[in-house]
């Protein structure tokens, strides 16, 4: 079996009339040193619909509508050994926004649309 590697990679974007069009070639470096000498790119949307495919089959979601208003780390009098970390949401649109299931978030103060979750972890994810 013969192995073909990229030697550049190519961006591509709508055209407006239907199709795509290339619009930029970059060069894929070879670095020899390394255990496996190429590389490998996949797309933010690829890799966002492998982590919501995974959070969907255990029963979690994303809420898009969501944004952190404050963070703190407990105090060691304040939290459990599990929860560490107390985060404030703010739901920014009412709760006809899509993928918003409110079933799931019984913390939150309906006057004021914010929510308090304690954590071991939080995880920043803001896109590019």
């Amino acid at each position: 079996m013969r192995l073909l590697l990229c030697r550049e990679h190519c961006f591509w974007t709508h055209d407006g009339n239907g199709t795509i069009k290339r619009t930029h070639r970059s060069r894929n470096i070879r670095v020899s040193y390394t255990r496996y000498p190429f590389s490998v790119t996949l797309h933010q949307a690829a890799i966002e619909k492998i982590f919501v495919d995974a959070m969907s089959t255990r029963g979690l979601f994303i809420d898009y509508s969501t944004t952190v208003d404050d963070w703190k780390i407990l105090p060691a009098v304040d939290h459990d050994d599990e929860h560490w970390i107390e985060v404030t949401l703010c739901h920014m649109t009412d709760s006809s926004a899509n993928s918003t299931d409110q079933s799931q978030n019984n913390d939150i103060d309906e006057e004021t649309r914010k929510a308090v979750i304690h954590a071991k972890y939080v995880i920043g994810c803001d896109g590019a």
